[in-house]
């Protein structure tokens, strides 16, 4: 995707002329039929010099964002949402007509499925061939993760920030438990950058740096991770340190490879 083609951009006319009879129908070589052929040990078989592919049974799946069609949308959902609401509003002055308020509500539900798409002309205008659109039938507009879906990130991905954290503890014998209320703050801090579902491992990398490195030094195989460490993660250190000076022993840690949740508060 782009911010409307042109320039250097991979929205460009060249680029996407070249996919296009990729994406119909087309026999695509992928080199020499074997090894042995390939370096002149082996003979190609009569009229086949080389294995080819063929795209027709293809499903090809494109995404892109895209500059300026976000605020577009939104001027446009406000203008049909400002009509809707003025329609309803005249409605009501004049009195419940059954008829009326059902042809309302089925215009809501259409622009409700509407708004889950891109119409073509909007892509084009954004930079991409109409030639190109016309070779992708079905197009699903994205819309921007909610807080669950960044705590579903953190909870459910094999590939989680969280889990590779605890790997990387695991590594010096150290287990940590995490609150679920500090789960959805690392969520929300996440949101607040505006980058994605990236913005989770930013915040995590910031909040746990020096905590990596501090505490295989420390003696302390298991901690408790909760708002306050996240909302100060170095106040958050010295009471580790705090609380293992008054100790004086080693804790022992599950050293699972897992962040493990804890909804009470505690670990």
């Amino acid at each position: 995707g782009g911010g409307g083609g042109g320039g250097g951009s991979v929205n460009t006319r060249d680029v996407q002329t070249s996919l296009l009879k990729l994406m119909e129908d087309a026999e695509v070589s992928l080199g020499p039929a074997s090894t042995e052929q390939a370096r002149g040990l082996g003979k190609p078989a009569a009229n086949e010099s080389s294995r080819r592919f063929s795209t027709r049974h293809v499903l090809w799946i494109c995404s892109g964002a895209f500059n300026t069609m976000h605020t577009q949308l939104e001027a446009q959902e406000e203008r049909q949402d400002a009509s809707l609401a003025a329609e309803q509003a005249a409605i009501a002055e004049e009195g419940t007509k059954e008829g009326t308020q059902a042809q309302l509500k089925s215009k809501r539900r259409l622009l409700e499925r509407a708004r889950t798409t891109v119409a073509a002309e909007m892509l084009v205008g954004a930079g991409l061939e109409p030639e190109f659109i016309g070779r992708l039938p079905v197009r699903v507009r994205c819309g921007s993760l909610s807080e669950s879906d960044y705590v579903d990130i953190l909870l459910k991905s094999k590939a989680s920030v969280l889990n590779q954290l605890a790997e990387d503890f695991r590594g010096y014998g150290i287990d940590f438990t995490i609150s679920e209320s500090a789960v959805r703050l690392i969520a929300r801090q996440a949101m607040a950058q505006g980058t994605g579902a990236r913005g989770l491992v930013t915040v995590v990398e910031g909040i746990f740096r020096d905590i990596k490195y501090e505490l295989p030094s420390a003696g302390i195989a298991h901690f408790f991770v909760d708002d306050e460490m996240i909302r100060d993660p170095d106040a958050g250190l010295r009471v580790l340190f705090g609380r293992n000076a008054k100790s004086g022993t080693r804790e022992e840690g599950g050293g699972r490879g897992r962040a493990r949740t804890d909804e009470s508060g505690r670990g």
